[in-house]
């Protein structure tokens, strides 16, 4: 069946392979059609200024990658794309870019022509820790059931459901929030990908204790065998087979916990419920009050306006106005006023991810002029306890360079950039340009893989050797010692290597 490469409908999976029988228009389905489709394979979009630096990324964070993923031409094809990309810039925007999806011609059950996954899936993965921002993920995936999205679904590549991919990336939230919304349906759920594993075998398998201590008190089955005749308690890896800090605790844990005769107490998994506390005294048992000054996650200071239950989700929730720009609101969400403060300075956020504002020194974040995107510096990544079961895009030489405690970058710093093929250097510049808006680094490369000699369009910012020059967002920088210099030539040799092996075949 020949397709035509215009058509954005590509519609050939409602006549050849149906997601599910057609069903009414549904809220989320925009273009109101009644099935779902397969979207075309398409590239991320990269703006013009990465693309000359060389970078493969898209990120969120610089505003001209950000002005193409609100452009309307833009398709959900390429957002896709964007969601494919698992890096800390992409995976802690999953809300922003979710809410751009939903705002194009897309069926709520729509799935991505490359990895046959839906929006639901890709908001599941999001909430790895460490990688995603949990709460967005929650968020999201809180908004795409309410639309009707289906959990049930399967990506046909893997096998596994929202709820598979839940306990594999060990998001326990979702694990509560998807088996309520299937009424428990799927906690027995089998998965190929896995021997026909249940839930609880993907748990055991990639070392999850808080997912298989939560499945177990939903009534998961620590008897269930897969098709190799092995009980969830037979899965956990040996020591030897990983190489994560701590791991033969972990697993004595979980094989206490998995053993079907175990006299191992299985303590009630459920979050902390404060809705019949008065708010008062919950906040001073907690060293909080209104009006006082807090960190939201790690680096978003502000003032505390709110806390207490609301009406768009369940739980105490903490309403915070920020210093700057960066949040969702108004201190008002769904026509319900909670507090007040300037547009986009409100946010709201759990009580796990608040903390009481200190004196001592935070690490700063560049910003942009002219309201445009906060470049972000992520702090370290830990994906240790992802398998390679599921392709998640990460590289060693990745893991290198997150592994080292990321700080303020300055002027004399050494640091490495971020791209296909990583490049060193030494930073020469710091702040703004006439060239762009935002806040920039102008780095001396090691090699002649620059762009300029320290000046642009006539400007000089610094002084180099030609094509030594290159300017770059802090989001593209990471500060490096000797360690992680030789970890990256190293993995830079390998890369180009495998690269040439490629080309010849």
């Amino acid at each position: 069946m020949k397709m035509d490469e215009d058509d954005k409908s590509f519609e050939y999976l409602e006549h050849k392979n149906p997601v599910s029988s057609p069903s009414p228009p549904i809220i989320g389905s925009t273009s109101g059609r009644t099935h779902p489709i397969i979207h075309p394979i398409r590239d991320a979009p990269l703006c013009t200024q990465c693309k000359d630096l060389r970078l493969t990324f898209f990120d969120p964070h610089c505003p001209g990658c950000w002005s193409l993923a609100q452009d309307p031409r833009t398709t959900v094809g390429e957002l896709f794309a964007v969601l494919r990309q698992w890096v800390p810039q992409v995976q802690r925007s999953v809300l922003a870019i979710g809410q751009e999806i939903l705002q194009r011609d897309f069926h709520i059950d729509d799935r991505d022509g490359l990895t046959d996954m839906t929006l639901l899936h890709y908001a599941s993965k999001a909430g790895c820790e460490g990688v995603g921002e949990r709460s967005d993920a929650v968020e999201l995936v809180s908004l795409l059931l309410e639309r009707g999205a289906s959990p049930e679904l399967r990506s046909r590549w893997t096998d596994m459901t929202v709820l598979h991919y839940a306990v594999f990336f060990d998001v326990v939230p979702l694990i509560r929030l998807l088996l309520k919304a299937t009424q428990f349906k799927d906690l027995e759920s089998s998965c190929r990908e896995f021997e026909n594993g249940t839930p609880l075998h993907i748990a055991a398998c990639n070392g999850c204790l808080e997912s298989a201590r939560c499945l177990l008190q939903l009534g998961a089955n620590c008897r269930a065998r897969d098709a190799q005749g092995r009980m969830p308690l037979h899965c956990v890896p040996d020591a030897s087979d990983v190489a994560r800090s701590g791991w033969e605790v972990t697993a004595g844990k979980l094989r206490q916990l998995l053993h079907p005769d175990s006299q191992f107490t299985r303590p009630r998994y459920s979050p902390q419920n404060y809705d019949d506390v008065p708010s008062r005294v919950l906040l001073t048992s907690l060293g909080l009050g209104l009006g006082d000054r807090v960190y939201v996650g790690d680096s978003k200071a502000g003032t505390l306006r709110f806390y207490g239950t609301t009406q768009f989700a369940p739980g105490v929730w903490a309403g915070i106005e920020l210093d700057e720009a960066i949040g969702k609101h108004d201190g008002t969400v769904e026509d319900v006023a909670y507090f007040k403060c300037p547009p986009n300075h409100g946010i709201f956020a759990p009580l796990s991810k608040v903390s009481k504002f200190v004196t001592s020194p935070r690490p700063s974040t560049p910003r942009s002029v002219g309201g445009g995107a906060i470049a972000v510096s992520h702090g370290k990544i830990d994906v240790s306890h992802v398998s390679p079961k599921v392709d998640t895009g990460l590289r060693s030489r990745t893991l290198s360079v997150a592994s080292i405690k990321q700080e303020d970058i300055s002027v004399g710093d050494r640091v490495t950039i971020a791209g296909q093929v990583p490049r060193h250097g030494i930073v020469r510049y710091s702040g703004l340009t006439q060239f762009a808006q935002g806040w920039w680094y102008g780095i001396e490369l090691d090699r002649p893989e620059g762009k300029n000699d320290g000046s642009v369009g006539s400007v000089r910012y610094f002084t180099c050797s030609p094509q030594h020059g290159l300017f770059a967002h802090s989001s593209k920088l990471t500060r490096c010692n000797d360690y992680s210099q030789n970890s990256l030539d190293s993995s830079t040799s390998s890369q180009a290597a495998q690269t040439n092996a490629a080309d010849r075949s």
